[in-house]
């Protein structure tokens, strides 16, 4: 039997990718044997309580980008490739602000979610959630680090990544 180890790096809209590969992986029939989920990002139930940000005036846009504190001064201070970047960030935005979430039954595989704990935007409690998604093993490993805490908490990160698919519940 193949094994299957799934682990993905998910902000902003990328959680949507997420929800669908949980109903593929449901139509695939995958269970604890064959599949590991390693997820970055809230949950598809938790609504995001914030304002859409997607059809703001763009100086607006690009501060609001500043304060999530993702996107590096440099591409933000360069108005060519921000002319590039903006209408694709709005996108991203406008999917994740409209999204709709399709109820399933959990998974048969275990999940482990990863968040920060200086993060304002994904709460411990949006990481929680994400239990609801399985039936089988569930963990949360929070980190040092606001929203994208995978740049400054990345050496640890990284490791426990690593053990965690390396773990021996994914045979």
């Amino acid at each position: 039997m193949a094994v299957y180890i799934l682990a993905f790096i998910a902000f902003t809209s990328n959680f949507l990718i997420i929800d669908y590969l949980r109903l593929t992986l449901r139509t695939l029939e995958f269970d604890s044997g064959t599949a590991q989920l390693d997820i970055f990002c809230r949950a598809p139930t938790i609504p995001d309580t914030k304002p859409p940000i997607h059809d703001l005036p763009e100086q607006a846009f690009k501060e609001e980008l500043q304060r999530l504190n993702g996107t590096p001064a440099s591409v933000l201070d360069n108005p060519e490739l921000m002319q590039l970047l903006l209408p694709m960030l709005r996108a991203d935005f406008a999917v994740l602000e409209t999204y709709v979430y399709k109820f399933e039954q959990p998974l048969d595989c275990p999940i482990t979610v990863f968040g920060g704990l200086q993060d304002t935007e994904v709460s411990h409690d949006n990481l929680l959630a994400w239990l609801e998604h399985t039936k089988a093993s569930f963990s949360v490993q929070m980190f040092n680090g606001d929203h994208f805490f995978i740049n400054s908490a990345q050496p640890l990160l990284l490791k426990t990544l690593a053990e965690s698919i390396l773990a021996p519940t994914c045979k």
